[in-house]
C-alpha cells in the first residue's frame, strides 16, 4: 500500500517499494524535489501509528 505526503510546494506519491515521485500543483512530475528528512521523520512517525 502506498501513500501520499502533501507538502505546500509540491506533492509526493510513495509506492510500496519505497520509491517515490514528487508532483507540482499540477501534477507535473519535479526530477529534484525531495522531502527533508524532518518530513520524512515525522511521516514515518505518524505511519507507526497504524502500523505495529
Amino acid at each position: 500500500m502506498g501513500y501520499g505526503i502533501l507538502l505546500p510546494d509540491y506533492r509526493i506519491a510513495v509506492h510500496p517499494t519505497g520509491a517515490f515521485e514528487a508532483y507540482d500543483e499540477r501534477m507535473n512530475a519535479l526530477e529534484e524535489a525531495r522531502p527533508s528528512s524532518r518530513v520524512a521523520s515525522e511521516v514515518l512517525q505518524a505511519l507507526s501509528r497504524f502500523y505495529r
